[in-house]
């Protein structure tokens, strides 16, 4: 895999250690303009290009972890095929490492996926053409990103392996799930490593045959709780199926229906709470009038809750996302189809509740909007980011919320216009900082393009005004955002001194 020379990682330390030594500087002697490496606290910085120009790139995707680090993967041409590529942040996405090469050249790649697991560890899945089938492959990064292991294949030979779907539990033991198939059905199958991905297990069946399975998503928790869901074939109609395995993906319960006979459904998302109960969200009847529904499996329950509405009846609503935030309290977003066009709505399930709360209206007119998605931490925040039409061209917007989605701020936009950006992906550490991703052309081939926002500690409030003229006082504004710039350089150092050290 591809590895940034001692020279030239040498170079780029030296470059931003001056950036951040400089940026330190400004920010303690009280010049009004932010440094160039940070964006204002509460405000989304100006976009940066993550892939090089040249060649097509999508399908982004972002994670991060509780101190800062982030890693974004997406596919890109070399020319010939797609190829898995990422680049990394360690201080919030203020500034990015260059992109490197993750899958072998020679055949193609589609949907990558990347999640982050404790102490730093990065894991990849893609699905990759062998000349005869797409096998699921894995990769990992020990050192956030910098470097990658040698891509092994998760699925089996011989047979189809497509759309894997990967979770940690934050202490190295990791589940990963993707449609297969038994050479006459397509199903779920999954296998697991309890060894920060070293080794990974046999293939298991989880979905049952002589229908075909396909739209895998699966949730991990550090109880060793783990969640699937897909969509099953019933003969007639499509609907979502959930397994459960208490032991980290060694075993699996019988399939169960969570959606409603004689209709079909659509794009099941799974995610479980701190305390292991477990929350899955679908749309309804896609060809009609979708309706956004959603069950529930407590921990230790026997069996699913029967499904309720998330959305209003009457008009359809489609591409449900949500997530749940360290409260345990369930923030939704998804497209709907309203007057004059579409829009993003919003609901929360407040922890241990059973009902979701009327819809609120996140994007507004003009423009139809599409592809929602949605992030929440540890303090009650939570980011949609969607893409939305300006009459010219998509751009990438977003809202933020600060009470668990009881309210949110005015919509904003985070892509510059003039170009197309649409397949948004965000992503919240445990203090509120958020990192969104996009893909955008640049007039001749799409680019992968980032942005960060910084927020204030105590879940994206204002400092309280002490000082005179109705302003955020500017002492605690400067020592806050001086302290912000420390430690992003002091973890840099050390970082780097350690990855140097393994050279």
């Amino acid at each position: 895999m591809t590895k940034p020379s001692p020279t030239t990682f040498s170079a780029r330390f030296a470059a931003r250690l001056f950036t951040g030594v400089a940026g330190a500087l400004v920010i303690f002697l009280g010049v009004t303009s932010a440094a160039p490496a940070f964006a204002v606290l509460g405000e989304w910085s100006t976009p940066v290009n993550l892939s090089a120009a040249g060649q097509g790139s999508g399908d982004p995707q972002i994670a991060v972890d509780g101190s800062g680090n982030a890693v974004a993967i997406w596919r890109r041409s070399d020319g010939d095929n797609n190829i898995a590529q990422s680049s990394w942040s360690d201080d919030g996405g203020a500034s990015w490492s260059a992109s490197v090469d993750l899958s072998e050249p020679g055949e193609g790649v589609s949907n990558p996926r990347i999640a982050l697991g404790g102490s730093g560890v990065a894991h990849a899945v893609w699905n990759r053409y062998d000349g005869s089938n797409t096998r699921v492959q894995y990769t990992r990064s020990v050192d956030g990103g910098v470097t990658w292991s040698e891509p092994v294949n998760l699925s089996t030979a011989g047979v189809n392996g497509q759309n894997p779907e990967i979770a940690p539990d934050g202490s190295g033991n990791l589940v990963a799930v993707w449609r297969g198939s038994n050479g006459d059905y397509d199903i779920i199958q999954s296998s697991r490593s309890t060894n920060s991905g070293v080794s990974w297990s046999t293939p298991v069946d989880l979905s049952l045959t002589e229908q075909d399975s396909r739209s895998p998503q699966v949730a991990f928790d550090g109880s060793g709780i783990a969640v699937a869901v897909w969509l099953r074939s019933d003969g007639s109609n499509q609907i979502v199926q959930a397994s459960r395995s208490t032991n980290g993906g060694a075993s699996w319960s019988t399939p169960a229906n969570l959606s409603e006979s004689g209709v079909d459904s659509e794009r099941p998302q799974i995610a479980i709470d701190g305390s292991g109960n477990a929350i899955a969200v679908w749309g309804r009847d896609p060809y009609g009038d979708t309706i956004i529904q959603s069950s529930r499996l407590l921990v230790g329950g026997a069996s699913w809750s029967t499904p309720v509405n998330v959305s209003t009846a009457g008009n359809s609503a489609a591409t449900p996302q949500f997530a749940i935030d360290g409260s345990g309290n369930a923030v939704a977003v998804w497209r709907y189809s309203g007057v004059d066009g579409t829009i993003i709505q919003s609901s929360r399930l407040a922890a241990g509740g059973a009902s979701w709360s009327v819809p609120v209206q996140l994007s507004v007119y003009p423009g139809s909007s599409d592809n929602p998605q949605v992030a929440a931490d540890g303090l009650g925040n939570a980011v949609a980011v969607w893409q939305q039409g300006n009459g010219s061209n998509n751009i990438i917007r977003f809202s933020q919320s600060t009470d668990g989605g009881a309210s949110w701020t005015v919509v904003t936009d985070l892509s510059e216009p003039g170009q197309s950006a649409i397949t948004p992906d965000v992503a919240v550490d445990g203090s509120g900082n958020s990192i969104a991703i996009w893909r955008r052309s640049n007039g001749e081939n799409d680019i992968i393009q980032a942005s960060f926002s910084r927020e204030i500690s105590g879940g994206g409030e204002g400092l309280a005004n002490t000082g005179p003229g109705g302003s955020v006082n500017d002492t605690a504004l400067v020592a806050s955002a001086g302290l912000l710039a420390l430690g992003v350089l002091t973890r840099s150092i050390i970082r780097r001194r350690r990855v140097l050290n393994l050279r």
